[in-house]
C-alpha cells in the first residue's frame, strides 16, 4: 500500500513539474505521463495468473515496443490538469485511479479489435439521416454525443429526437441535456423561455435548440448539478481554465465521473417512474460513449443504451479506436460526389456497427461524421 502511495506521489510531483512548462514542454510531459500508466497498466497485467498465451503474447508485445500513441492521442486530456489545483488528495488518487483504468480499458479494446477486424456499414449522405433505421426499438437510453457547439451535430441531434417522437407517439421522449441544470432531488421539465435563461447557463448558445425542442412538446430536462453551473458561469472556460481548481471539478478523470454519476441518477429515476419513457442524452461524446469505463453507457446499461457519436474532421478524431479501426476512405469517394452533387450541403458519413461486441470496442454503435473535402482519406 505504501508503495502504491509513492507512486502516486511520484507521479504527481513529475505532472506538476510538467503542468508548469510552455507550448511543446507540456505535450512531452503530458506523453510522458500517459506512456508511465500505459507501462504500469502493461506490467501490471502481465503479473495476472493463468493469463492466456495469446493474451500473454499481447501484452507482452506492447512491453517490448513501448508504442503507446494511441492512447496519447485518446486520453491525453485526461492528463493535463495541474495536481497543484486539486481539491484534495483524494481527488488526485481517485482520478490516478481512473485514468489507470482508462488505459486499461483502452488496451484491452484494441486488444478485442484486432481479433473483431470490423467491417462497418457504410454510408454517405447529403439530405436526412434516418435514425430510426439504426436506433433499436429496445433502447431506452439513446445516446447523443457531441464537440460542443457546432451547428451540423445539434442540427443532427434536433433531427433525431423528432424522428423518434414521430414514429412512436405512444411513448413519452424526454430530451436530457448537459446544458440545462437539475436538482438531483427533483425532476422538474422546462416549459417556458424563462426556464431556458434561467437553467440553460454555462453555454448559452444551446437555449436556441432547448426552446425548439420545449415548442415540439418533448420533454425537456437538464442534468447538470446547479452548483457546478454557478462556478462554470462565473469562471468561464477560457485562458487558464486547466489550472484552477473548478477543472479538475468538471474535467478530470473524477470529475467526469461524479457528473455522470450524478446525471445517470436523475436519468434513471426517469426511467423508472415512466415505463413508457425513452431517454435521448445530449452530452459531450467523453460523457456518451463506451470510451470511458463510468461514462453514461455502463452507468445504465440495464436500459440498453445505444450511442451515436458526432464526429468532426480535425477536432473530433480523438476516438482513435474507431478512426484507426475504421477508416472511411472505402466511402469517401461517394461522398465527395454528393458533396459536388449538392453544393452548400453537409455531407456526412456513417459507420454503423450492428453488433454489440464491435461497437463497444470502438466506442459507438453509430458514427456521424462530416466530410472533409481538404483531407485526404
Amino acid at each position: 500500500m505504501k508503495f502504491r502511495y509513492a507512486l502516486i506521489f511520484i507521479f504527481v510531483f513529475a505532472l506538476s513539474v510538467c503542468v508548469r512548462a510552455q507550448g511543446k514542454a507540456v505535450a512531452v510531459c503530458v506523453k510522458q505521463s500517459v506512456r508511465g500508466t500505459a507501462e504500469r497498466v502493461v506490467a501490471r497485467k502481465l503479473l495476472e495468473p493463468r493469463l492466456p498465451a495469446a493474451q500473454a503474447a499481447y501484452w507482452k508485445s506492447l512491453q517490448r515496443a513501448g508504442d503507446f500513441s494511441g492512447v496519447e492521442r485518446m486520453l491525453g486530456e485526461y492528463f493535463v490538469l495541474d495536481p497543484a489545483r486539486a481539491p484534495s488528495a483524494e481527488w488526485i488518487r481517485r482520478s490516478t485511479a481512473l485514468q489507470e483504468k482508462s488505459v486499461l480499458n483502452y488496451l484491452e479494446r484494441q486488444l478485442a479489435l484486432s481479433k473483431l477486424q470490423p467491417a462497418p456499414v457504410l454510408d454517405a449522405v447529403a439530405g436526412s439521416i434516418h435514425y430510426l433505421n439504426y436506433i433499436p426499438v429496445t433502447a431506452r437510453v439513446v445516446m447523443l454525443g457531441e464537440v460542443h457547439e457546432i451547428d451540423w451535430m445539434v442540427n443532427e441531434t434536433e433531427r433525431a429526437v423528432y424522428q423518434y417522437q414521430k414514429a412512436y407517439p405512444e411513448r413519452n421522449v424526454y430530451y436530457a441535456s448537459e446544458f440545462a441544470d437539475a436538482s438531483v432531488g427533483e425532476i422538474i421539465p422546462l416549459h417556458s423561455k424563462a426556464d431556458v435563461e434561467l437553467r440553460v447557463r454555462k453555454r448559452p448558445y444551446y437555449r436556441a435548440v432547448t426552446e425548439r425542442l420545449i415548442r415540439a412538446g418533448v420533454n425537456v430536462v437538464g442534468l447538470e448539478n446547479p452548483t457546478l453551473s454557478d462556478e462554470l458561469v462565473k469562471r468561464g472556460y477560457g485562458t487558464g481554465f486547466a489550472d484552477t481548481e473548478l477543472a479538475w471539478r468538471s474535467v478530470s478523470p473524477m470529475g467526469m465521473e461524479t457528473r455522470n454519476l450524478y446525471w445517470a441518477e436523475i436519468i434513471r429515476r426517469i426511467l423508472l417512474e415512466d415505463p413508457s419513457a425513452v431517454v435521448f442524452v445530449h452530452a459531450g461524446l467523453g460523457h456518451t460513449d463506451y470510451n470511458q469505463p463510468s461514462a453514461l453507457p455502463w452507468l445504465l446499461k440495464e436500459f440498453r443504451p445505444y450511442v451515436v457519436e458526432f464526429t468532426e474532421p480535425g477536432i473530433g478524431d480523438f476516438n482513435t479506436l474507431l478512426e484507426d479501426s475504421s477508416p472511411i476512405f472505402p466511402i469517401a469517394q461517394k461522398a465527395r460526389k454528393l458533396a459536388a452533387e449538392n453544393p452548400g450541403k453537409t455531407v456526412r458519413i456513417i459507420r454503423h456497427f450492428p453488433f454489440k461486441k464491435t461497437a463497444v470496442a470502438v466506442g459507438c454503435d453509430l458514427n456521424v461524421r462530416r466530410l472533409s473535402l481538404t483531407k485526404e482519406y
